[in-house]
């Protein structure tokens, strides 16, 4: 027998689930594990340095007192080694920031006459470990395409210096069409998602909310009612999820 679920019975529900992040405890219990995270190596170069007095610890050993910039880190203390000491030979450039290029590899006398680089660390590890990710590796610039990163041949590797680029190589796939559609998709989401979560809060806190505090609603106040509230603002995120499928669609 087919008992219809009424639209307060379903936003009682809606507002828990919601709600609710995917926590460890659901996993499968039985028969199944979590999937192992696969290893990451992230290489940061900060071209202008730090100074070594506000890095580096005047005294060796777990227990050292941390210094200004690790300073920042404290709550991450038990969480990274700090290596001091360790430099690359060789490094007298043609220009002081010529030592870029070799930041990864290492080679000798950067920007001088008959110099040729040799392969970065980054692509070392991506052709040993490379095959456990979705990408062997990302390379990315905060304003410029040039990077530290280097192949078996010593060429450069441009890097992705775009967010929008960098977000659709993560997130997006298809043909630029359909690339499009799924931006389209993810502003509507978000919009979306804003309008659940309000209503989420409304549920949580029981309270009165004006007209004014919903968007793009046209109706009169709204009573006292917590779930008459809700009620009204569901019924504002079904018409904006059929006006989203329209425009998606044609």
């Amino acid at each position: 027998m087919h008992n219809p679920m009424s639209r307060r019975a379903m936003l009682r529900a809606s507002g828990v689930s919601l709600s609710l992040p995917l926590l460890e405890a659901m996993h499968p219990a039985i028969g199944s594990e979590p999937p192992k995270q696969p290893k990451r190596m992230v290489l940061i170069c900060s071209a202008l340095g730090f100074l070594p007095e506000s890095l580096f610890p005047r005294t060796p050993g777990a227990d050292y007192e941390l210094t200004e910039y690790l300073k920042i880190l404290q709550q991450h203390r038990g969480d990274f080694t700090l290596f001091s000491g360790l430099s690359h030979p060789d490094q007298s450039g043609k220009e002081p920031h010529d030592t870029e290029m070799t930041f990864l590899t290492a080679a000798a006398n950067p920007g001088l006459g008959g110099f040729k680089n040799t392969v970065s660390v980054d692509q070392v590890a991506a052709m040993h470990l490379g095959h456990t990710t979705r990408f062997s590796s990302m390379t990315m610039g905060s304003n410029t395409r040039e990077s530290q990163s280097y192949d078996s041949n010593g060429v450069m590797l441009p890097a992705d210096c775009r967010p929008s680029e960098i977000f659709s190589k993560l997130f997006l796939s298809g043909s630029q069409r359909a690339q499009k559609r799924q931006r389209q998709q993810l502003v509507e989401e978000l919009r979306l998602r804003k309008l659940i979560q309000q209503a989420i809060r409304i549920v949580e806190s029981k309270k009165t909310i004006t007209e004014d505090e919903v968007a793009d609603t046209n109706r009169a106040p709204y009573d006292n009612t917590g779930l008459n509230t809700l009620n009204t603002l569901f019924d504002n995120i079904l018409k904006q999820i059929e006006q989203g499928y329209k425009e998606l669609t044609t």
